[in-house]
């Protein structure tokens, strides 16, 4: 094993809750009461999925584009200052990082949300700010510590939706910086 991909939401930082309430005030907003068990098993799926699901709006849509900049609104607003990391999150990080394996965050967070997430989880530091848009069909955005490929079965994924860590096919494309 040469490396680790994580999940932030749930793994790094216990935010799964801060995000599915922030939906849920976002959609009531705009006059979808959406109930909070419908919207908890949709987290980690991205707004693009979730919009269309759970309230029927396309995310490409204007409104759906309103909805997501306002959902992360009310998430920076109310809920990022509260949220922490999860229990044991950077002392794992930070021995993984010193037994040499290559650290990757893998997350449907888009780009203004993914520092702040790494910042509430304690491990921004730990990280690059390079971001690599990898596995074609994937909603996932990935950051990576170092530009060193990791190739396929060399990696494991941590995850909060998975009940086992597990072996992933993933493979980094080229880094522009």
């Amino acid at each position: 094993m040469r490396g680790v991909i994580f999940d932030i939401d749930g793994t790094l930082v216990a935010s799964n809750e801060a995000h599915a309430l922030s939906w849920m005030d976002t959609l009531r907003e705009a006059g979808h009461d959406v109930p909070f068990d419908v919207i908890w098993p949709m987290i980690g799926m991205g707004g693009d999925k979730l919009l269309p699901t759970a309230a029927g709006i396309e995310a490409d849509a204007p409104l759906g584009k309103r909805l997501s900049k306002r959902r992360w609104q009310i998430f920076q607003r109310d809920y990022l200052p509260g949220l922490k990391p999860t229990p044991g999150a950077r002392a794992l990080v930070e021995r993984m990082s010193e037994d040499g394996l290559k650290l990757v965050v893998a997350t449907s967070a888009g780009g203004k949300e993914l520092r702040p997430l790494l910042e509430a989880a304690g491990v921004a530091d730990l990280f690059s700010r390079r971001c690599h848009r990898a596995m074609p069909r994937s909603p996932n955005r990935i950051l990576t510590s170092s530009r060193q490929r990791c190739a396929r079965a060399d990696c494991v994924r941590n995850s909060s939706s998975c009940s086992v860590t597990h072996r992933t096919t993933w493979r980094r494309q080229s880094a522009r910086t």
